[in-house]
């Protein structure tokens, strides 16, 4: 559980729900917390902040939540930032984030999944030297069903980096 100087009115509230989670391994380690000044990344509880290790390591953490999607199964986030000329682009490896932590809300659970940035890289989801990567995409958790070929493809690679919160 967080400490007693929690304050959850201090971040948006998704990223208030995951700190508050039992099972978070961040609750009540991070500083340097920054909301997204974009709209857009803010409609994905999009913000960053340093998590403390239990070594006491900073870790460079950028945090969204995903949205369920009506028309297929799974769920959906953007991940992208703006360059200097105001430009969205998907992040990178040269962004130096170690980690990106997705908050999942669904009817039947909740968790979060921590990618590292590399994890992302291999998976064509940042930029590399040579993939352009992607400004969002799909997610799933153990109470999708039905996934087609393709979804259950990217779960076999997500679901090591997915921890169930409670229940």
């Amino acid at each position: 559980m967080p400490p007693a100087t929690f304050d959850p009115e201090e971040y948006v509230p998704e990223l208030a729900r995951f700190l508050e989670a039992g099972d978070s391994p961040a609750a009540g380690r991070i500083s340097g917390y920054v909301p997204d000044p974009n709209p857009e990344a803010r409609a994905y509880a999009g913000c960053s902040y340093v998590m403390a290790g239990t070594d006491g390591i900073g870790t460079r953490t950028i945090f969204r939540s995903a949205k369920v999607t009506p028309a297929k199964a799974g769920l959906f986030t953007t991940l992208w930032k703006r360059d200097e000329n105001g430009a969205t682009r998907p992040y990178s490896l040269a962004d130096e984030v170690e980690d990106f932590v997705i908050a999942a809300s669904v009817p039947a659970g909740y968790g979060y999944f921590t990618f590292t940035a590399t994890n992302l890289a291999d998976h064509g989801i940042l930029t590399t030297g040579g993939k352009p990567g992607k400004r969002g995409f799909r997610l799933y958790t153990p109470w999708d069903t039905g996934l087609n070929k393709n979804a259950s493809s990217t779960w076999a690679w997500q679901r090591a980096f997915f921890t169930t919160v409670g229940g």
